[in-house]
């Protein structure tokens, strides 16, 4: 096996559970819009599980009804989501790694499926930290089609 070290000519990071992490402000968002249609709020343990178990979509239906649009909450949840900042922090060794990246000249971008402006993601960013080292910022509205 040889020993060759592989120089990275570029790292691309997500945001999302990569560089930061977002899942408390998923959870204030989301208990916040369940509140508004009137019903009962989610605790942290249960919202981990539901959303682990990818069924937060039957949260929402037990907790307004059956009768509830899913797709209607989501875009709500989506519309607000991108206007919250709360609770977002940088992931354990996120801050050190990019760092160390770009102490050695490697370009890093940051690629994410997040619908959010790449101008309001580079204020997030910049907000905790993280904005000085990126070089590019890709998000899922670039990549929308007229």
């Amino acid at each position: 096996m040889s020993s060759q070290k592989i120089q990275a000519k570029a790292v691309i990071f997500d945001t999302d559970g990569t560089l930061v992490d977002t899942l408390p402000r998923f959870f204030v968002v989301f208990n916040e819009l369940i509140a508004q249609e009137g019903g009962k709020t989610i605790s942290w343990d249960e919202f981990l599980k539901r959303y682990i178990d990818d069924t937060l979509d039957d949260v929402i239906l037990e907790r307004l009804g059956p009768e509830t649009d899913l797709h209607k909450f989501w875009l709500k949840f989506l519309e607000r989501y991108r206007e919250e900042d709360a609770g977002s922090k940088p992931i354990n060794g996120s801050l050190e790694t990019l760092k160390k990246l770009k102490e050695k000249g490697i370009p890093i971008a940051v690629i994410t499926s997040c619908i959010l402006p790449a101008q309001r993601l580079k204020l997030e960013l910049d907000s905790l930290g993280l904005g000085e080292f990126v070089d590019t910022i890709v998000t899922g509205r670039d990549a929308i089609k007229d």
